[in-house]
């Protein structure tokens, strides 16, 4: 494997500013998110939302149904599935969006 074509910025180190003061974080090249209405396995944690906002871009999206879904639609300790009203489902599992570091992120 040639190994020179391997990025070498894979992590940026950067300080951001959040409600509690500043953070010194890593940004990493991609990030991955899935959500659902499964919040008990895809629950984003609140304090990347302002990371991703500011310093990356959706560059893909993968949806798991046509429309917004209620959560009352799943068996909460199941696994992505509903058990009523199937109409909506494009196929089992989370939305996944992918997001890619801007390029002035460093």
């Amino acid at each position: 494997m040639n190994t020179n074509r391997c990025k070498t910025n894979l992590l940026v180190p950067r300080t951001i500013s959040v409600a509690a003061g500043v953070l010194s974080v890593w940004l990493v090249y991609r990030i991955v998110v899935a959500t659902s209405p499964l919040s008990v396995y895809t629950t984003v944690p609140v304090a990347l939302l302002p990371i991703i906002e500011s310093s990356y871009s959706a560059v893909a999206t993968f949806s798991s149904a046509r429309s917004p879904e209620s959560s009352r639609a799943f068996d909460q300790q199941e696994f992505f599935l509903p058990y009523a009203d199937f109409k909506a489902r494009l196929r089992r599992g989370p939305d996944i969006r992918i997001y890619h570091r801007l390029p002035d992120s460093h």
